[in-house]
């Protein structure tokens, strides 16, 4: 896995995360790193298992809206750091895994069902962190 930012620029994304949004939602704990180092890609999964992750955060944030989404992304384009969309974990092929690092912005707070087509219909427009209807 290849960082893309050195521990004390990290340290100062993280400290403008936590300026702009509050720090309730922003975590470096390693504990809570390491629940993003695998989805259901099973290389993932098994590079995880053998305790060499293929890909982990250096930060997560798990906003609750739309203009807090805004606000990371604007702070991780000031800093360079990328950004990570994490809806859920449950992909098959590594897409939500941060394989550069930087931030993982976990969607699963913005899960509301904002339209359904019909009754008999199974289509709908959803947040993010929503997983199926």
């Amino acid at each position: 896995m290849t960082r893309t930012a050195a521990p004390a620029a990290l340290a100062e994304v993280a400290e403008a995360l936590a300026a702009a949004l509050g720090a309730g939602i922003i975590s470096t704990a390693p504990d809570r790193l390491d629940a993003y180092v695998a989805d259901t890609y099973w290389p993932a999964l098994h590079a995880a298992a053998a305790g060499a992750p293929i890909a982990r955060p250096d930060i997560v944030v798990r906003p609750e809206t739309e203009e807090q989404v805004a606000e990371i992304v604007a702070v991780a384009d000031r800093h360079r750091t990328p950004v990570t969309a994490w809806g859920g974990g449950s992909g098959t092929q590594g897409g939500c895994l941060p394989t550069r690092g930087g931030i993982v912005v976990d969607l699963r707070a913005l899960d509301a069902v904002l339209a359904v087509k019909a009754a008999l219909d199974p289509n709908g427009i959803l947040n993010p962190g929503k997983m199926g209807l």
